[in-house]
């Protein structure tokens, strides 16, 4: 019982090296942002499934900060030019490039024009499967 404690401390001691090591790794904690605000931007979505306006700003919203938080993209810097050009940089593929970008401008004209649930639907899938490749591929790099 008197030996407990000090067979605690070096497992102390290496507990909070690795919180040090964790919070001193920058790039590790922007990811861990970006997806953390996808997830909640995404679950957000996909409550107001059934509400165009709200939805396409939800998910609009996700692929937003999304980006910003991954790729260290200001609002001004916003477009999708400059998005696809960052991404390919990155290595990202082309075709999932393509289908961010178009995403995108989905959920530009389908906020303004009326859409179908199974739309929104598929969508939202689009959304959630090009986030988790793109996220692996720029995570490779």
């Amino acid at each position: 019982m008197l030996g407990g404690p000090f067979l605690l401390i070096p497992l102390f001691i290496l507990i909070r090296k690795q919180r040090e090591a964790r919070e001193n790794d920058f790039e590790g904690n922007r990811f861990r942002k970006a997806n953390k605000l996808a997830k909640k931007y995404l679950s957000s979505a996909k409550k107001n499934l059934g509400e165009q306006v709200a939805f396409y700003e939800a998910l609009e919203l996700a692929l937003h900060n999304y980006l910003k938080a991954k790729l260290n993209i200001t609002t001004a810097e916003f477009s999708k030019d400059k998005i696809a050009k960052t991404l390919l940089g990155l290595k990202a593929g082309e075709t999932e490039v393509e289908a961010f970008v178009g995403l995108l401008k989905s959920c530009e004209y389908a906020r303004y024009t009326p859409t179908s649930d199974v739309a929104m639907q598929k969508d939202y899938d689009k959304a959630v499967e090009n986030i988790s490749v793109l996220d692996k591929q720029i995570s490779k790099r």
